[in-house]
């Protein structure tokens, strides 16, 4: 017997090295954040289950290698994702620009309904380059959420999961 309860969702987190993708996943998956910088090398998931709107949701999470080298991954990654998290730096001017740069470059390959949410990380950052209002503008002009997020401290992150997530079960339904 199927258990119509039980849904799965793909979303991979794109955006530059050092933008925190890999700290955002473990901060939602595993509530942890490790200060010390390792560069993702490959593709890697981790799973978490959920219990949303009388729904077991397992979500894949998948952390993809900085995007500064190729900006483009390729129809056969991006097929049978849920929903896209883009990911920049609140610190770094270049990780802005360079997201609409990747976005452009893969949006061919997402469905026109896909949807996106904008993580901009490391609200937390005393050296911010990119205004709330900038990246906020980013957001509305690909028609995705956006939430300012801290891997370090949590903040907002568990919010920004829900939402996406949420999106997801609505148009799944």
């Amino acid at each position: 017997m199927v258990d119509n309860r039980r849904i799965s969702l793909r979303i991979p987190i794109l955006g530059l090295s050092y933008v925190g993708k890999t700290q955002i996943m473990n901060r939602f998956i595993l509530n942890n954040f490790n200060p010390s910088y390792h560069e993702t090398t490959r593709a890697n998931f981790l799973t978490k289950e959920l219990e949303l709107e009388n729904k077991i949701a397992t979500i894949e999470i998948w952390d993809t290698i900085g995007l500064e080298h190729t900006h483009s991954l390729g129809r056969s990654f991006l097929r049978g994702t849920n929903a896209i998290i883009l990911v920049y730096s609140c610190d770094s001017n270049e990780s802005l620009e360079s997201l609409k740069t990747i976005f452009e470059t893969n949006k061919n390959y997402y469905p026109s309904e896909h949807i996106y949410i904008i993580f901009a990380n490391k609200k937390d950052s005393n050296n911010r380059q990119v205004s709330y209002e900038k990246g906020l503008q980013f957001a509305t002009n690909i028609n995705a959420g956006f939430f300012e997020v801290s891997a370090m401290t949590g903040e907002n992150i568990e919010e920004a999961f829900r939402s996406i997530i949420n999106k997801c079960l609505i148009k799944l339904n």
